[in-house]
């Protein structure tokens, strides 16, 4: 098996305080994911903002509801999607037109240190293991889901109501609990070193 850590090599100290940062910052994201699937809902239903940030809204969706199946703790399996939830915001602002400022400003709470939560994944992580994730995003509008592509969620009312009740169902069966989280996830490497190993496999599967 490849060496995670040769894979990626950490180039920048990281301090003890990021590093509990970090920790803190996926913990509650973890534990808040079915709360901030809602907040994807209404960009994809945003009609003020423009089609190509309502578009990413919805395959971000769609990539949430369709998790990448895992053998480690369920902690690792959305450990990458609670940072991509977080960039797709970030790029929903950038594309959203005119009125990207009103929906920032609906969630303010997303926002606000929105810049600085992502640099600090970014330097804990390291860049190559943020890139894998990021890597993810521009591909969200492809993918088809329950037969359907991406563009049918977003025009098609029925599709639209389906995808709504799966949203419904991810947050009524989402697996993971904040006390047992807190137990099982207090080191960094906990989850680091499984995201590495996640990041090889599926970059070698797409050679």
């Amino acid at each position: 098996m490849p060496d995670p850590s040769a894979a990626f090599p950490r180039k920048i100290a990281v301090s003890s305080e990021q590093k509990q940062r970090f920790l803190s910052l996926i913990r509650d994201w973890l534990c808040s994911l079915p709360h901030d699937v809602k907040v994807l809902f209404e960009a994809k239903d945003d009609p003020n903002l423009d089609r190509k940030a309502r578009e990413l809204a919805t395959g971000a969706i769609v990539f949430l509801l369709n998790p990448e199946s895992s053998s480690g703790p369920e902690f690792v399996e959305y450990a990458d999607d609670v940072v991509l939830l977080r960039q797709v915001l970030r790029d929903v602002k950038a594309l959203g037109g005119e009125f990207a400022g009103d929906f920032c400003g609906r969630f303010g709470e997303y926002y606000e240190s929105l810049d600085e939560d992502l640099s600090l994944c970014e330097t804990v992580m390291g860049g190559d293991v943020y890139a894998w994730i990021a890597s993810k995003v521009p591909f969200l509008t492809n993918q088809i889901y329950k037969g359907k592509k991406v563009a049918q969620y977003l025009d098609r009312d029925e599709d639209s109501e389906l995808l709504y009740d799966d949203g419904l169902a991810f947050q009524t069966e989402y697996p993971i609990d904040e006390e047992q989280l807190e137990m099982r996830l207090k080191k960094v490497e906990t989850l680091l070193e499984p995201l590495r190993r996640k990041a090889i496999a599926q970059r070698q599967m797409a050679k």
